[in-house]
């Protein structure tokens, strides 16, 4: 055959193969654009019980990216369509006031990877919690005087039996009506562990047999263990995400005094907590945390100087498939 025959029919072939090759690219692309996050919330324990109005929370890792949340369908679905990272989900649901009942939340124990390029499923189930047909009327006050209602505190309920398992053990958690001081819980009979904190008060936490329904009174005692500014070694004050944390060695492991919270306002942070031996650790964006252990009572003002943490390095790791070069993840971490 003539040469140029040859060379004819190659270049037509080609041709064709990249006609092809781009057809095979269209649907995959289409497919990547649609790509997403979703899944199913389902009742543990059983494949046909799906939960519609669940709050799906999608947090990036790596803590960089604005945390996305949304809520279950009728038939118990979801779905998100964020952009490249790892990815951890969790799912709460309220009180049903129709199945007269709750469910304990959940959440994934591990990071999932998403790239854009195909969908990713992840299906979270919720424990049932018992019936719970009556309810609980909490009222939070001051125990030296009982007509001052804490209005704006904040109430947390916990099943102590699953407090020592992996498994949420949150009940409820809501806030006291500003004028009123008060809080609806609806619980079935049985032990809790009762947590309520408001500012200028030391928290109140005991365990409490209930049985709905009743009205329960929450004596809190008014107590400023700790007081102080946070400030930099040039004497600065420092607000821009500040929080502090008084860790008690002697408390129970699982009880709501092991680890309590500082109120924070702008650079001042206040503790409100019993007498005993504890860990402080105050800390803020960009700033090593101060931990030093505070004996209560001390005296204050209690101010803290945070020293300029080492420069952070943003690591990234692309690992590639040893057969297949176009399927590789990418790795980020601070240090």
């Amino acid at each position: 055959m003539n040469p140029r025959g040859h060379r004819g029919i190659a270049a037509v072939l080609m041709l064709l193969a990249l006609v092809l090759s781009a057809m095979a690219l269209l649907p995959a692309r289409a497919q990547a654009a649609n790509a997403q996050i979703t899944g199913l919330v389902s009742q543990c324990g059983s494949g046909t019980t799906f939960i519609a109005g669940a709050q799906v929370t999608l947090k990036d890792a790596n803590g960089m990216l604005p945390s996305l949340v949304t809520t279950t369908a009728g038939d118990g679905t979801f779905s998100f369509t964020p952009p490249t990272s790892n990815y951890t989900l969790s799912a709460t649901k309220g009180y049903d006031p129709v199945k007269k009942m709750g469910y304990y939340s959940n959440a994934t124990t591990s990071p999932v990877r998403f790239d854009g390029s195909t969908t990713v499923t992840v299906d979270l189930c919720l424990d049932p919690q018992p019936l719970a047909p009556n309810s609980v009327t909490f009222t939070a006050v001051n125990a030296a005087d009982t007509a001052v209602k804490l209005g704006g505190a904040t109430l947390s309920i916990y099943d102590p039996a699953r407090l020592p398992t992996p498994y949420s053990a949150l009940v409820i958690t809501n806030t006291t009506n500003r004028t009123t001081g008060q809080s609806i819980a609806f619980l079935w009979s049985g032990s809790f562990e009762v947590r309520v904190t408001a500012s200028g008060y030391a928290p109140f936490i005991e365990t409490l047999s209930l049985t709905p329904p009743a009205s329960i009174q929450l004596g809190l005692t008014t107590q400023v263990s700790i007081v102080g500014h946070a400030r930099n070694a040039a004497g600065q004050f420092l607000s821009a995400g500040l929080t502090g944390w008084l860790y008690s060695p002697s408390a129970p492991k699982f009880n709501g005094s092991k680890v309590i919270q500082a109120t924070v306002n702008g650079s001042l942070f206040t503790f409100s907590a019993p007498a005993g031996t504890y860990r402080m650790i105050v800390d803020a964006d960009g700033y090593t945390a101060y931990d030093q252990p505070i004996t209560l009572p001390t005296s204050n003002p209690h101010d803290v100087v945070l020293q300029t943490s080492p420069q952070e390095q943003y690591l990234t790791t692309v690992s590639f498939g040893a057969r297949d070069w176009n399927n590789f993840t990418v790795y980020r971490n601070f240090t």
